[in-house]
């Protein structure tokens, strides 16, 4: 987590000083890879502390919590559109501070004794659970309709933000 926050830090520091489209691209592929593996910790963070019974309960909750606080600083960064560098550069010190924080505070869990799942067989394993097979879909488009929603703030930043011309986005 500390790594990849890390690497979330470094891309936000580079997308707030790049002037060409170049240095903007490289640094939206560090944030992206730095907040992707956040949540894959997070996700693993939740299994590991956990019991097995509130998995969904929790990972749910965190899915929430993370959708609830992306719409909610909507509104509020809009307002400050016209200084995004400066945005970007409080996420580079809030990814910053986030990455020191998991080295300093985040426990090791306990050491797993005894022999683990055969986990190359585990997604084959999880792909035919009928169960799996029954929600997937009404998950696929619940979590795909709220990346959507949260999503349409793009062409209007562009164009609002960066001129681009509707045609163009």
């Amino acid at each position: 987590q500390s790594v990849m926050m890390a690497v979330t830090a470094l891309g936000a520091l580079i997308f707030s000083v790049s002037t060409g489209s170049f240095g903007l691209m490289i640094g939206r592929a560090l944030i992206g890879a730095g907040a992707a593996a956040a949540l894959l910790t997070a996700l693993k963070a939740i299994a590991t502390w956990f019991p097995r019974e509130r998995l969904g309960l929790v990972t749910g909750g965190l899915v929430t919590v993370a959708g609830l606080g992306a719409l909610a600083m909507a509104g509020p960064l809009f307002a400050y559109a016209n200084e995004w560098r400066s945005l970007f550069m409080v996420l580079a010190a809030m990814a910053a501070l986030c990455a020191i924080l998991a080295v300093l505070l985040v426990p090791a869990p306990a050491t797993a004794t005894g022999d683990g799942p055969d986990q190359d067989h585990g997604l084959a394993l999880v792909l035919r659970d009928p169960i799996f097979r029954r929600f997937a879909p009404l998950a696929a488009i619940a979590v795909g309709t709220v990346w959507a929603i949260q999503g349409q703030w793009v062409a209007g930043w562009l164009a609002a933000v960066s001129g681009v011309r509707l045609t163009a986005i």
